[in-house]
């Protein structure tokens, strides 16, 4: 599993103190100090509180609409107009609307650049080479961090730098070189101040790129450290985040005991803190393991709750974007009226119908092709999911394969209508399942449930009824269920690429294409097809 080191922005400028302690219980007062103060600056100032509380609730149009109701109100104060549109940009950043962040960001750079601080220049440096490094551009983004590093160095701001080192090795990272992304992250490391709550992150950023060196041993002692420091902080959100990696490593060295342990620890304050990612990528650990451990209920179970995390990530996100751009709209409305009172109402009330009419109808086409593009993708996704998790139930099944086992019934029931007790079910079920894997009976086009009765030396009422039972399907359900599993072990075999999907369905057993499709479907959860292209583009 492939980790991505998480961005660390700077919010030393602006946002002062301990982010993490900003308290609800401060929107009455700030309210109220809005509703009651007629001096501009103030209002400004508990603005810009009132976005930062919302910010960090993860309500981002809430931020945007108070960020824009300070700005509609500071005086001509280039510091307070620059930091607030570096705050936009950053609100931006999360939302996923790279280039409008990256718009605010140099608008608050044009700010600092006439005010002429250096200081300011590094956040704005730092800000801006954030959002390329999510553009995929590192060229750019390397030039804005070596900027703002040569500023920071200058006056050894040591927070700041050793953020700067962590951005770089960020960089290093997105291009898989994690040596050198190691070298700038332990330079980090070397710098930061103990107080300093992103140390945790820093932690786990180290302990990732040890991981993707596949140096678990020191992957897992900043892990550890990490949960250590977050437990003397209180740092609720990078605990369950260190938690989560730790689960990713144990998994990685097939400890699942430990991973099952970790994971959960994770998703425990996860739900508490509503950290949704990060119960995503926990669920998807789950859903690993009991793939392996041949557990399909706990399987199917922790595969429903990611998609219905990532469903509720999507929604919030789109929930909020929709919110803020109407928001906005609304913001861009007001203060064209105003415009418009001032210039004796130059646009006719007409053609401003017309443009609230596109608009309207421009953003449902937009939305409507999003939703179309979105859905897309996670079929793809959720069939090449399914393709992983097939494959590897039937490594699993292989090694099942290769122990010990029972071959046949022995002490069968002599009266054909008495009870069958459990233990000559388990037996008999065992016997079933080792007989026909060992010996490939199901690629015999014509094998019968009187063969299979005959070969175990028992009863065909009782494979009946224990197949029924045991396997809760009929007796050709049960036989097509392994032809698939085998057409899936050639699908995924090299020496097979040539042949073509209806020869695989005649060579496991099957005398027709239709059936073979359709039985396909309901084993694999994806059609032969979409299987084959799945597996070609893994190889």
């Amino acid at each position: 599993m492939k980790h991505t080191s998480i961005i660390i922005l700077c919010f030393s400028i602006f946002f002062n103190g301990n982010v993490f302690a900003v308290k609800t219980s401060k929107v009455d007062s700030l309210v109220k100090i809005v509703n009651t103060t007629s001096i501009d600056t103030v209002k400004s100032d508990a603005f810009i509180e009132l976005a930062k509380l919302y910010y960090f609730k993860n309500k981002y149009y809430k931020s945007v609409q108070y960020v824009n109701r300070a700005i509609a109100v500071i005086p001509d104060n280039k510091v307070k107009l620059a930091m607030a549109n570096n705050f936009l940009g950053l609100i931006y950043y999360h939302i996923g609307d790279y280039p409008t962040a990256l718009s605010f960001h140099f608008k608050s750079l044009k700010y600092r650049e006439e005010i002429g601080d250096d200081k300011l220049l590094a956040v704005a440096y730092n800000s801006i080479a954030v959002v390329y490094t999510s553009l995929s551009n590192i060229e750019k983004s390397n030039y804005y961090l070596n900027k703002a590093l040569i500023i920071e160095e200058k006056y050894n701001n040591t927070g700041n730098i050793a953020m700067i080192f962590n951005n770089i090795s960020n960089n290093f990272s997105s291009q898989n070189k994690y040596n050198e992304a190691i070298e700038y992250l332990l330079k980090s490391e070397s710098i930061i101040d103990d107080t300093n709550l992103d140390k945790a992150l820093l932690l786990i950023n180290i302990g990732s790129a040890y991981y993707e060196l596949n140096k678990y041993n020191k992957a897992k002692e900043y892990f550890f450290t990490a949960i250590d420091y977050c437990k003397k902080t209180d740092n609720d959100y990078y605990l369950a985040l260190a938690y989560q990696h730790i689960g990713i490593l144990f998994n990685a060295i097939e400890d699942y005991k430990q991973a099952l342990f970790f994971f959960n620890n994770s998703i425990f304050i996860a739900e508490r803190i509503n950290a949704y990612s990060i119960l995503k990528q926990c669920y998807v650990g789950l859903t690993y393991i009991y793939g392996i451990k041949s557990n399909p209920d706990s399987l199917i179970k922790y595969n429903n709750l990611y998609y219905s995390v990532n469903d509720s990530i999507f929604n919030s996100k789109t929930a909020d974007k929709v919110a803020e751009l109407q928001i906005k709209y609304d913001f861009d409305k007001k203060e064209k009226q105003i415009e418009n009172l001032k210039i004796k109402n130059q646009l006719a009330d007409k053609k401003q119908k017309i443009m609230i009419a596109v608009f309207l109808v421009s953003f449902l086409f937009l939305f409507i092709i999003f939703l179309f593009v979105y859905n897309r993708k996670r079929k793809a996704l959720s069939d090449k999911f399914a393709v992983k998790q097939n494959i590897k139930l039937i490594k699993y099944e292989d090694v099942i394969d290769n122990s010990n086992g029972a071959d046949k019934i022995i002490e069968a029931p002599k009266d054909t209508n008495s009870t069958l007790s459990d233990e000559f079910k388990t037996m008999l079920e065992v016997s079933i399942s080792k007989k026909i894997r060992k010996e490939k009976l199901y690629l015999k086009s014509d094998f019968s449930l009187n063969e299979l009765a005959k070969l175990l030396e028992t009863n065909r009422r009782y494979v009946s009824q224990v197949i029924n039972e045991k396997f809760g399907q009929n007796f050709s359900s049960f036989i097509n269920e392994f032809r698939i599993k085998e057409a899936m072990r050639l699908m995924s075999n090299h020496d097979y690429d040539k042949y073509t999907i209806e020869s695989i369905s005649r060579k496991v057993g099957f005398n027709s294409i239709s059936a073979f499709n359709g039985s396909f479907k309901r084993v694999a959860g994806v059609t032969p097809s979409t299987f084959v292209k799945s597996v070609k583009a893994e190889k």
